[in-house]
Order: structure tokens, then C-alpha cells, then sequence
């Protein structure tokens, strides 16, 4: 199950799925994007040692599959029904907390330092 596709016409085609307009999803699709964000995210001049890591709008979950690589605890909020369960099936995320809901609802206290 390949995530992050280049052609995401093809992706959701293939899963069976729709892009949601009313949701004004927007899919990240260069793989050295995020790879990038992952590497800047889990440098140790930003954690104190217990960083854990929050990721609002997992999408196909391209950049979900670059932060599951850091080893750091990582969540991911989507509020898509069908990309939620198509993450929490995909193998490459066994570890991550996929949470199907609106970022607007997600409690975010157990976060202690937050930065968009």
C-alpha cells in the first residue's frame, strides 16, 4: 500500500475513495518535503526528551509515514472517515494514534508545547 502518491487522482481512484471538496483537503506529495519535515521535526535541539509528535490532517499520510520513521510517538488527526481507516489499515503506521476528528474538537492538552 504505497502512501503519499504522486498521482492522487490514481491513489483514491484505487482505494476506492473521494477527496472531500467540502473538507478543502489538500494532499502533500513530494516525498523530499517530507522527509525534510521529519528530519527537522525529530532534531534533538527541539526536544527535551520527551517530544511527541502531532500531525493535523494525515491526508494519504505522506508525511505520517516520514514521522513514523523518527521513532517518536506520533498522532495523527484526520477528519475524513475513509482516509482514517485507510491509515489505520496501512502497515507502515502500526505505531502511530490515527484519530478520526475534527482538528477543531481534538483535545490538546495532553500536548505540552504545540507549534504549527
Amino acid at each position: 500500500m504505497a502512501l503519499g502518491p504522486s498521482d492522487p487522482r490514481a491513489f483514491f481512484h484505487a482505494q476506492g475513495l473521494r477527496p472531500k471538496r467540502y473538507l478543502g483537503q489538500h494532499f502533500l506529495l513530494d516525498p523530499n518535503a517530507t522527509e525534510r519535515i521529519a528530519k527537522l521535526v525529530s532534531e534533538p535541539s527541539i526536544g527535551d526528551g520527551d517530544l511527541r509528535i502531532l500531525e493535523i490532517g494525515a491526508g494519504t499520510g505522506a508525511l505520517t509515514a516520514a514521522l513514523a520513521k523518527t521513532h517518536l510517538p506520533v498522532t495523527a488527526i484526520e477528519i475524513d472517515a475513509e482516509l482514517a481507516r485507510f491509515l489505520r489499515s496501512a502497515p507502515e503506521l502500526s505505531a502511530v494514534e490515527i484519530v478520526q476528528i475534527d482538528a477543531l474538537a481534538f483535545d490538546y492538552a495532553s500536548f505540552g508545547r504545540l507549534c504549527a
